[in-house]
């Protein structure tokens, strides 16, 4: 099988993703290792049977990201310091890997989103998330007007310092941090959450994962505007562009330990009533 192996820049991580791979090439697995920051120019994802991420969260997005919609299994290795969507530790990745080639892991397939970018009628970018997609502006203290319709039906006009439009799993990420709500990861919907909206009324909503969300940035901007997905590479939005985001194809995770949603929101966001809490 041919494995790629996505880490990051971490001492501990390039040393773990050097065990791996040993280990993989023992077995007779072909291995493909890159960092992070060169990993968006990988064009092979369609020859990959299994991905592993080495590092934190980010990793992990950016390792999603690299598979374009394929359904490749993503065993993802945490070495960050939150690790809310991996769940295997480096000490357990060999074992991992041998519960995975002996047919014993169980998978957990998460919501992602596809985003386009059109300018006079013309697409001119993609990309994908796993957690959202995030437009804002790319000056301080500036808002940004975005008409919103969604399924084709007008929603609203919306003046703020930015949009995002989450998946369950980006739920409990800048979606969150921005006063939206928490949505279990099996769920089937998306969150549309203004970011310090100038009208109070616009508040977070949810709606179903079929839905296809359009943002119409207006015209006359005093700002320019970003956009962005699972808080990576950028692109500059105009006045007068479009942007359509709607469900795109599942990511495969591997579950090494089975765990509850509840339980690990009582772990990862500290809900034990503790004194961190």
């Amino acid at each position: 099988m041919r494995v790629l192996i996505i880490r990051s820049k971490k001492p501990e991580a390039i040393e773990l993703a050097a065990k791996v791979s040993s280990w993989l090439e023992s077995h007779n697995h072909e291995v493909i290792e890159l960092d992070t920051w060169q990993s968006d120019g990988f064009d092979q994802a369609s020859t990959v049977g299994l991905e592993i991420t080495i590092g934190g969260d980010g990793t992990v997005l950016c390792g999603a990201r690299q598979l374009k919609g394929l359904q490749i299994p993503v065993l993802a290795i945490n070495m960050g310091t939150f690790g809310y969507i991996s769940q295997t530790c480096a000490d357990s990745a060999i074992d991992a890997l041998q519960r995975f080639f002996n047919g014993e892991l169980e998978t957990d397939s998460r919501m992602s989103l596809k985003c386009f970018l059109y300018r006079e009628d013309q697409m001119i970018w993609s990309s994908r998330a796993l957690n959202e997609v995030a437009v804002s502006y790319s000056t301080l203290c500036k808002m940004i007007r975005l008409n919103l319709s969604i399924d084709g039906i007008d929603a609203a006009s919306i003046r703020s310092d930015g949009l995002i439009v989450a998946t369950p799993t980006g739920s409990t990420a800048y979606s969150m941090a921005s006063g939206g709500p928490i949505l279990d990861t099996s769920m089937d919907a998306m969150i549309i959450n203004p970011v310090c909206p100038f009208t109070l009324s616009n508040r977070p909503i949810v709606v179903k994962g079929s839905s296809v969300v359009t943002l119409a940035v207006a015209q006359k901007q005093s700002t320019s505007i970003l956009l962005c997905c699972d808080g990576q590479n950028p692109v500059e939005v105009l006045a007068g562009d479009r942007i359509v985001i709607q469900r795109g194809e599942g990511v495969i995770f591997l579950q090494t330990v089975k765990r509850s949603y509840l339980e690990v929101l009582r772990q990862k966001l500290k809900w034990s009533g503790d004194v961190n809490a």
